[in-house]
């Protein structure tokens, strides 16, 4: 069995997809996370090492610089006998490999969307991508935008995948309410998913269909923003916020819904989607999507046939599609299950788990 180390800087619980890779790829699976250059194994043991048992304070008395999380990297990759690295994001890709390539261990670079994108990333990043892009066995993207995006930064296109993350098979067993009245957003409530703009058109239904209600799921900075334009426009009674809640609390309000909503857009600081995995899980779950044209959801929702895109800042026609679909069931089911079939072809987490597990076999054959 390959022994795979996958490299995060998340916490746990750990976003869907890096869980995914964790439970489905085939080998012997250690984790470690924490930051870009993490201090934590799977069981929450601290892997910081210090050579002779040394403390931090000892070295700070000495004069002396030592960075006690490369060296427990180190430590760990050897003691473990790891064979080929996973790094979940860019950015944790750029402060790893160079550890890999000290201990002459392939890497492979999983990016998923704001590190390629957002522009203090990639200022930040703009010596070490190349050389890591360089030493990567391969490089792994969720979209073909990705893709451009990553050749532009230096990236060998002969080296990156396109493969888009894939949703929980759970989503597959929803039976929405195609009669019900509930539009659904489920996201973080940050500038790329540009929840306001959600709202501004949900307010426009409301003016004439005051029986239309939006549940929206998510945390994030914006929400008190979002909440007290709520109040302002007096939509409190249409309006609902979960706050952060569980997968199986999620279901159950797909299982309720008729429409999903996601206007994500290209914030200004350059922080933008990959392929976001909610909009597959409500194409998953039978659910007609309206989103934007943005990055993967371009190839996610297939526009007139599972759901309809819009460009991005376009309040307007977003609430046209919400308007037509409202007022047209037949259609938001034939929307509905063209989307599930359409994901259930095209985006399995059988086929993502099968191009990543192709990714790190063949970074042990170079």
């Amino acid at each position: 069995m390959t022994r795979i180390c996958i490299v995060t800087e998340s916490n746990p619980p750990f976003e869907s997809f890096v869980k995914a890779h964790i439970d489905y790829l085939k080998g012997d699976i250690f984790v470690l996370y924490g930051s870009t250059l993490p201090s934590y194994d799977q069981h929450g043991n601290c892997i910081n090492y210090y050579p002779n048992g040394l403390k931090k304070i000892f070295y700070k008395i000495l004069g002396k610089s030592y960075n006690s999380q490369i060296d427990g990297i180190k430590n760990y990759l050897i003691k473990n006998k790891i064979q080929v690295v996973l790094a979940e994001y860019g950015t944790t890709g750029a402060q790893v490999f160079s550890i890999c390539q000290a201990l002459k261990i392939p890497i492979v670079i999983h990016f998923h969307g704001r590190d390629s994108s957002l522009h203090f990333a990639i200022e930040y990043h703009k010596d070490l991508y190349p050389r890591m892009f360089c030493y990567a066995s391969k490089i792994i993207a969720v979209a073909n935008d990705m893709k451009t995006q990553l050749v532009q930064l230096g990236a060998n296109a002969l080296k990156v995948i396109v493969s888009p993350c894939a949703p929980n098979a759970s989503f597959f067993d929803v039976n929405p309410s195609y009669n019900s009245n509930i539009f659904l957003v489920v996201g973080r409530f940050v500038d790329k998913k540009a929840p306001y703009y959600t709202i501004e058109a949900f307010k426009r239904i409301v003016a004439i269909k005051p029986e239309a209600k939006m549940v929206m799921i998510g945390d994030g900075y914006l929400l008190n923003t979002c909440k007290n334009l709520v109040k302002v426009w007096n939509l409190q009674d249409s309006v609902f916020f979960t706050g952060k809640i569980t997968h199986d609390k999620i279901i159950e309000y797909f299982n309720t819904s008729f429409c999903f909503l996601q206007h994500s857009i290209t914030a200004d600081d350059g922080d933008s989607e990959g392929s976001p995995v909610s909009v597959m899980e409500a194409s998953a779950a039978g659910l007609p999507v309206i989103a934007t044209k943005h990055m993967g959801i371009k190839e996610s929702v297939k526009h007139g046939q599972t759901g309809f895109l819009v460009d991005e800042g376009d309040i307007i026609g977003m609430y046209n599609y919400m308007l037509q679909l409202f007022n047209n069931r037949d259609l938001v089911k034939d929307l509905g299950l063209n989307g599930r079939k359409y994901i259930q072809e095209n985006f399995s987490m059988g086929k993502h788990i099968s191009m990543i597990q192709f990714a790190i076999d063949s970074s042990l054959s170079q």
